[in-house]
């Protein structure tokens, strides 16, 4: 894992003990660290998935909480109360609401089911815990949009939309600003070759604004400062890179 300076061009390398099939990363409110999500057990009867913290400084690395969440549940995972509890949507049968969002208490243990509406794809929670931002497929326009839903409960409003062609990637999540006004959302263009750019989009209108580029973006994160984005893109390998004020 790499993460990259853009005011001095530096690059800082993470060397750890990496989890097999490690992939999926999210930033501890400290700053400090990362959410990693990573398998064990011998697929497909016995692959287990779960957390791991890793320390970008040390390379240090310690699983979150010793229990299976189930294949691309980090993709989305939201810290919560200073990083006290973390947000997350379980997709294993150790769950009793699979695909489902399941809030847990990082330092009790305790779960419950925090969101269980419409059927949706890749998500993110906004700044202030209001409002969840939700990657939905409409099968009658073959199209991905990208609505906005109170956690609260009421009607989704769409504010980004695919065209014919086009999708939301699933595997790179959504990010939202750190003032909660606008929401980063990966669009891609099908292939050979495949596309994929990073849109700012506003959440109370206005036109969106491309950030990035690459042919495959698999993840981005915005740091707890939101001056940075973290973003996994690749052609033929991948790696991570740290964006620094592109928000500003």
């Amino acid at each position: 894992m790499k993460i990259h300076d853009i005011e001095s061009g530096q690059e800082t390398d993470v060397r750890a003990s990496w989890p097999a099939g490690s992939y999926s990363l999210r930033w501890f409110p400290d700053g400090k660290s990362l959410l990693v999500e990573g398998y064990a057990g011998n697929r497909p009867v016995t692959w287990l998935s779960y957390f791991h913290r890793v320390d970008i400084a040390t390379g240090e690395i310690s699983k979150l909480f010793d229990k299976d969440t189930g294949g691309d549940s980090a993709k989305n995972a939201t810290f919560l109360d200073n990083g006290k509890s973390l947000l997350f949507r379980a997709r294993n049968g150790s769950y009793p609401a699979q695909g489902k969002l399941y809030l847990r208490n990082l330092e009790t243990g305790d779960e419950k089911v925090a969101y269980s509406g419409e059927s949706f794809g890749t998500w993110a929670l906004s700044p202030d815990g209001r409002t969840l931002a939700l990657g939905m497929y409409n099968d009658q326009e073959k199209r991905d949009y990208l609505k906005l839903v109170p956690m609260a409960g009421g009607e989704p409003t769409t504010v980004f939309r695919t065209e014919p062609g086009e999708f939301i990637m699933k595997a790179s999540t959504l990010a939202w600003s750190k003032d909660g006004q606008s929401v980063l959302v990966t669009r891609c263009k099908l292939g050979p070759p495949q596309k994929c750019e990073v849109w700012r989009t506003p959440v109370n209108g206005g036109a969106p604004e491309r950030i990035i580029a690459a042919d495959i973006i698999f993840e981005i994160r915005v740091s707890p400062d939101g001056k940075r984005l973290a973003y996994l893109a690749s052609q033929s390998s991948g790696d991570i890179w740290e964006m620094r004020n592109f928000l500003r």
